[in-house]
């Protein structure tokens, strides 16, 4: 389940622990200040 809305930039979503700590380390590593602004930037 993953829900964007572009008014308010609310992001949900539920992925199990490794695929949340591995995403923000990825998200880190690209100069992201959190896993939010990676994917906000990549749906852009």
């Amino acid at each position: 389940m993953a829900t964007v809305s572009s008014n308010n930039q609310r992001i949900e979503m539920r992925v199990d622990l490794e695929t949340k700590q591995i995403a923000e380390r990825a998200s880190a590593a690209l100069g992201c200040a959190s896993l939010t602004e990676l994917v906000v930037l990549k749906t852009e």
